[in-house]
């Protein structure tokens, strides 16, 4: 019986045949230990950009507020700087009103002086016609006005009522007489005129009388008529009434 030849080995000095391992290759380098260093170092990058980005966030917030001052301080001087100018302007407006009054004052100084000289009260009465003139030309230079009163229909928003009449043949309240003048500064009324109104008459009540009442009235009118007057008679030196 023949023996069945071997093939030959491909290994050479004929040692003994190695086995390969089953299941997957390793790769040799160490690819796994590179792929966790990766990973590790993944956290590290995120948290140096969450980092800077808070460095970035807490910068602008440090110039928002440094710009939140300034503007806070630049308003600060701009309300200082307005409260200053309406103070000025309010000076300004009471100093040419008041320089204003005090030509006045120099007008009624002047009309004292002249009626302690003269005893021509006509003069003195011009001169303060004069003057109030002038007084009531700075008024209207001022935006005010007075309220013409007398003659024109009452009207509780430009007139205060000091008494009331009643007049026949008045049908509404019309002002008949002006007590104190009333002034109106840029169609606001600052002060009311008194007046004295005329008002419509209360017309006479006529009150009905019932028939009884009539009947009573005539039977007393009739009474009265057939009333005859006492006679005076004489009996024995004494006088008495005979009806």
């Amino acid at each position: 019986m023949r023996q069945e030849e071997k093939a030959p080995s491909s290994r050479v000095g004929g040692g003994p045949e190695e086995k390969e391992p089953l299941g997957p290759r390793k790769e040799v380098g160490g690819g796994n230990g590179a792929q966790e260093t990766g990973q590790a170092e993944l956290p590290c990058q995120k948290r140096e950009e969450l980092e800077a980005s808070l460095l970035e966030e807490r910068r602008k917030s440090e110039d928002y507020l440094k710009r939140l001052m300034y503007l806070q301080a630049d308003f600060e001087n701009y309300r200082r700087r307005v409260e200053k100018d309406i103070e000025n302007a309010a000076l300004l407006s009471k100093e040419k009103l008041i320089l204003n009054l005090l030509g006045i004052v120099d007008e009624l100084e002047l009309a004292v002086r002249a009626g302690e000289k003269t005893d021509n009260k006509d003069a003195i009465t011009e001169g303060v016609k004069v003057t109030l003139k002038k007084f009531y030309d700075l008024l209207r230079s001022e935006g005010v006005e007075t309220i013409d009163a007398v003659g024109k229909p009452f009207d509780p928003k430009l007139h205060e009522a000091a008494s009331t009449t009643p007049k026949e043949g008045c049908k509404t309240p019309v002002v008949s007489e002006e007590i104190r003048k009333g002034f109106v500064m840029d169609g606001k009324v600052i002060r009311p005129s008194i007046v004295t109104v005329e008002t419509p008459a209360a017309p006479l009540q006529t009150v009905e009388k019932s028939p009884l009442a009539v009947a009573g009235e005539g039977e007393r009118s009739m009474v009265k008529g057939n009333e005859r007057p006492a006679v005076q008679v004489k009996v024995k030196g004494d006088e008495r009434e005979k009806g």
